[in-house]
């Protein structure tokens, strides 16, 4: 009878755990990074930024210890070479009031602040934005996830089932995709790596779903192929036609720039590429994503006024539009051809 009972017990646990296996999955979206877009030499290497600043945004609702943030700060200070180390500045709480009926990409863009405006030395800058899943915004955007056109932000919702014995291990998984992990696809499909019982592999295994029923925490490490892998890329030179300027992500091209927000660029000139004011560019984007508050994705054309404040003729920038026709990233070709189609019409 007590043999009995104990197979009861066992069968009743497995099905009791097997839905725990969707209620803890891993990224929300493919982290494939395209090459262009890759900074994780900017995070690794000791120049040409010798500090990581970390803005952490929580919104109201979200749960978040301490223990998750010395969790990343030990993340980074472990793998990145940053002689004057890694900088978490914590903003206080942001009432739900301020992103009311706002998409995430434009809340988050909303509610950054950016690098210490008072110091004079520019740090690599990664964004965290901590937000209840349950309640804030769309189910399709509650997992953890980065996005590809500029991942220096991690999305991470709060407030699901056992999170409290998995976040740690999820904020970790998501900081090592910006430290550009699983590109190698000798061991990873290019998103994940494929050796199960590593920190970057995409969810937890069986055993590890089971051990949550019982509170056990989730802890995973970085397997010895992407140990590796870090090593490698700190011998490795940064792109200097990739850099940061306050919370962009500025990319470099043939005749024109890009400056990066997550969900949003600003297709810069050549002539105004030296004079970027990442000051006064956020202000103006935030008040662009607080109007296009249901927009998923912001993209705009930085120009310079004229000395009565008015906007220069757009067509001045048709060079401009042509050259970025070749952009590697999609987004930013479709605007350039929406751009010169709009320049036709006015001639």
């Amino acid at each position: 009878m007590i043999q009995k009972t104990g197979y009861i017990k066992i069968l009743l646990l497995t099905i009791l755990t097997l839905p725990i296996l969707l209620i803890i999955p891993g990224c929300g979206q493919n982290a494939t990074l395209p090459k262009y877009m890759q900074p994780e030499l900017l995070y690794l290497n000791e120049q040409p930024y010798s500090q990581i600043y970390v803005e952490v945004d929580v919104i109201e609702g979200a749960e978040v210890p301490d223990e998750w943030l010395d969790v990343l700060e030990d993340f980074l200070t472990t793998h990145c070479s940053k002689p004057d180390g890694i900088k978490v500045i914590r903003d206080e709480p942001i009432p739900l009031d301020k992103i009311k009926d706002m998409s995430i990409g434009p809340a988050s863009i909303f509610c950054l602040d950016g690098p210490d405006q008072n110091s004079d030395k520019q740090s690599a800058y990664l964004h965290i934005f901590f937000f209840n899943g349950k309640n804030t915004f769309q189910k399709k955007e509650i997992h953890s996830h980065i996005i590809s056109l500029c991942p220096n932000t991690i999305f991470f919702p709060t407030g699901k089932v056992f999170q409290k014995n998995t976040a740690s291990c999820t904020i970790q998984h998501e900081t090592g995709h910006i430290l550009g992990l699983c590109k190698e696809q000798s061991h990873s499909d290019g998103a994940h790596c494929n050796n199960n019982n590593c920190l970057m592999n995409s969810s937890p295994g069986f055993l590890d779903n089971l051990g949550f029923f019982f509170g056990i925490k989730l802890k995973k490490k970085l397997c010895k192929d992407c140990s590796n892998d870090l090593e490698k890329y700190k011998t490795e030179s940064s792109d200097p036609n990739l850099t940061f300027d306050g919370p962009f992500l500025i990319r470099k091209e043939d005749g024109y720039s890009i400056a990066s927000l997550p969900y949003c660029f600003m297709l810069i000139p050549e002539y105004y590429e030296n004079k970027f004011n990442w000051h006064d560019s956020l202000d103006w984007i935030k008040k662009q994503s607080h109007e296009n508050k249901k927009r998923y994705f912001l993209k705009s054309i930085l120009i310079s006024k004229s000395k009565d404040g008015s906007p220069p003729d757009i067509s001045s920038y048709k060079d401009t539009f042509v050259k970025a026709l070749d952009d590697p990233e999609p987004e930013v070709k479709k605007y350039a051809a929406q751009m010169l189609k709009t320049l036709e019409h006015k001639e």
